[in-house]
């Protein structure tokens, strides 16, 4: 009794202090610049988070079926809106577990928290590209070289632009693939290592969210050759 009313307590303490969900997701989130001059993007990224929300208020399992569905079809059609690479298997779509995740309460829920996720706007996700130089891998906004653990997620966005950061799964919030591009489909999501040179050590396509496959793993890992970054046969690891 004393352990189920302490798991009461902080659920109860984190949602007061958490970020409310309009406010956080904000439905001025627009994956790539090229956004603020297409209505018809802009309009399905705004379903697309209008339909999550319902999803998240309904335990229905008919309407939660029909919502996953039908957000699913505007994130097919967001894609066809991008052309992609002509070697690309095609593009990435979070499961539809993940679709209300934006709006999920910050609660214990079957003996593990479940928060909200970290979904970023186009600036913030600018902060995040990366691109090999002669000197390593570096920021692009900062120039800055590529510090801090071994560990990082990547994704390849439709804009094939490298992003990386870490998985980072602190409380109240998440930050994991689906954060870099709010939710939308993606070229490639894994996870990367790097040895202090820049040599890639690791490239997985271990991703919960998007689940890519091995030829994604693959293209991935020759778009990134033709980009300059060094990764071996040897890093190459399908999850």
């Amino acid at each position: 009794m004393l352990k189920f009313s302490i798991y009461v307590f902080v659920s109860l303490f984190i949602i007061s202090v958490s970020p409310t969900a309009e406010a956080r997701v904000c439905y001025d989130i627009f994956p790539l610049d090229y956004f603020r001059q297409n209505p018809q993007a802009q309009e399905l990224t705004l379903e697309s988070h209008r339909l999550a929300e319902q999803l998240s208020k309904t335990n229905n399992k008919a309407k939660e079926l029909w919502l996953s569905w039908k957000i699913r079809s505007l994130h097919h059609k967001f894609s066809d809106l991008f052309p992609l690479p002509d070697d690309h298997p095609g593009p990435l779509f979070i499961w539809s577990y993940f679709y209300p995740e934006p709006f999920w309460p910050t609660l214990f829920i079957h003996g593990r928290f479940r928060a909200r996720v970290w979904y970023l706007d186009e600036p913030r996700r600018r902060n995040l590209e990366y691109e090999w130089t002669e000197q390593g891998v570096k920021n692009v906004q900062t120039g800055e070289p590529l510090r801090g653990p071994k560990h990082w997620i990547v994704v390849i966005g439709l804009d094939r632009k490298i992003y990386l950061s870490h998985d980072i799964q602190q409380l109240p919030i998440y930050f994991c693939h689906s954060s870099f591009f709010a939710g939308m489909p993606v070229l490639f999501a894994g996870a990367i290592e790097f040895e202090r040179d820049g040599t890639v050590s690791l490239l997985s396509n271990n991703s919960g969210h998007y689940h890519p496959s091995s030829r994604h793993l693959n293209w991935a890992a020759t778009y990134m050759r033709s980009l300059g970054f060094k990764i071996p046969d040897s890093a190459i690891h399908p999850y």
